[in-house]
């Protein structure tokens, strides 16, 4: 089985972002990859969890919100957004 390249960054940036916490590195490859796959949800879902990582739950959810029309059927973008929603929400009361 042969990987494209970003599947294989991805699975890299996952690694080096979870070990050396280096989540702008990730970001700027989940970003490189929307531009390459716009068509793709895992793009705009894993820089999504990188801005929520980094504690940016609007970009987060915005991500999210633009990953929905592209996979509807996936419960795990609805999960996501409203976990960022309720981290942004949790956040402006504080």
């Amino acid at each position: 089985m042969i990987l494209n390249t970003f599947a294989l960054r991805r699975v890299l940036t996952r690694h080096n972002s979870a070990v050396t916490g280096e989540l702008d590195k990730a970001a700027q490859t989940f970003q490189e990859e929307i531009e390459s796959y716009p068509r793709e949800p895992s793009g705009y879902t894993n820089l999504g969890g990188a801005f929520a990582s980094l504690g940016q739950y609007e970009k987060a959810a915005e991500l999210e919100r633009q990953a929905l029309p592209l996979a509807p059927d996936i419960g795990g973008l609805y999960a996501n957004l409203a976990e960022h929603t309720l981290a942004l929400q949790r956040h402006k009361r504080v």
